[in-house]
């Protein structure tokens, strides 16, 4: 078997835990001490979620706040508190589409209803083609014309 460069280091990476041992644990963080409390939180999501910005994006929230001299929290923080109670999708109300209804053609006798369709045949040639153009009677599926 021929010495390859890489295949000596690939299985070093991943035996070196095992030779080691398990990794220390950590201690738990301290929080930071510019975190917001739980008033401050819920006002920045009144405010967000208010009639007044329901559908606006933060960024634009943020800089109208900031226009106002009034600061409820970063940019990020506001992201963060909408991602946490599932507001982080677009914002403004968006239209749904109307179930469709699918038409049927119902036929209780010949020459009743009849359907149509268009459609390309290759030609004797190439690059070229025919254009076949069907009417069917729905009752009896015969050509019509």
């Amino acid at each position: 078997m021929a010495w390859r460069p890489g295949a000596a280091r690939r299985g070093a990476k991943h035996s070196s835990t095992s030779i080691e041992g398990a990794p220390p644990r950590l201690a738990a963080r301290p929080s930071p001490s510019l975190v917001l409390n739980a008033q401050e939180r819920q006002a920045l999501l009144d405010a967000l979620n208010g009639e007044r910005f329901a559908d606006t994006a933060p960024a634009a929230v943020h800089a109208t706040l900031l226009d106002e001299g009034r600061y409820l929290g970063s940019l990020r923080t506001m992201y963060l508190l909408l991602t946490a109670q599932g507001g982080s999708r677009k914002r403004r109300t968006q239209l749904t589409h109307p179930a469709y209804a699918k038409s049927e053609l119902l036929a209780t006798a010949p020459n009743q209803v009849w359907s149509w369709g268009i459609t390309k045949l290759k030609g004797p040639a190439k690059w070229t083609c025919v254009h076949l153009y069907v009417i069917l009677d729905i009752f009896s599926r015969c050509v019509v014309g």
